[in-house]
């Protein structure tokens, strides 16, 4: 998900600031961000990773949120300052798949409510979610960086419960210190995420 929201912002600063860098970026999911780090053919990922991805790379955490709740303008949910699974449980949700961390978090934490996981709709990514939730389509529970970067769509963010926290690393490989280019965008990620002031937490 920060491969669309955070990353591109830090991105542009670091390319503004050396016109005459080049960089190879790509968004991909978590499994096959760690196994280009791993392999040396990435220099630097970007996830919302957990610790027990920690004995494969380097995990650096930049910044924690919690997951948040993400509705259609015209939701009769916009009306209260927090969504709860109980509330999703009652309208059409559009569910990050279960093949995903994040989704596996989600659907933790309807169960940890007790609350039956029926998704009407499967995606694979934030941003999917967040396109089909702007047409109306449901509400769903994306990482707050997701939603911040779809916030001119006509959409309403709100906390969720039970919290459901999500940290963003940078991703080094094991072994090899940060230095030259990598460091310099490792810092401008760092003021990005600083700089964000996320709905919904």
């Amino acid at each position: 998900p920060l491969g669309y929201s955070v990353a591109p912002l830090a991105l542009k600063h670091f390319l503004e600031a050396r016109p005459g860098a080049s960089v190879a970026y790509d968004v991909r999911r978590l499994s096959s961000v760690i196994a280009a780090v791993q392999s040396g053919q990435a220099d630097i990922g970007l996830a919302l990773a957990e610790d027990d991805h920690r004995g494969l790379v380097n995990l650096t955490p930049l910044r924690r949120a919690n997951m948040v709740a993400l509705l259609p303008r015209d939701s009769a949910l916009t009306l209260r300052d927090q969504v709860s699974a109980e509330d999703l449980a009652e309208v059409a949700f559009i569910a990050l798949d279960l093949d995903s961390h994040l989704g596996r978090k989600v659907k933790a934490g309807f169960d940890a409510s007790g609350v039956s996981y029926s998704p009407r709709i499967e995606v694979r990514y934030c941003a999917t979610a967040a396109a089909l939730a702007g047409q109306g389509m449901g509400a769903s529970v994306i990482d707050p960086w997701s939603a911040l970067a779809n916030r001119a769509e006509p959409l309403e963010v709100r906390r969720f419960v039970p919290q459901i926290p999500v940290t963003a690393c940078v991703i080094t490989r094991r072994g090899l210190p940060l230095g030259g280019l990598v460091a310099r965008y490792v810092d401008d990620l760092r003021a990005a995420f600083e700089g964000l002031a996320l709905p919904g937490t």
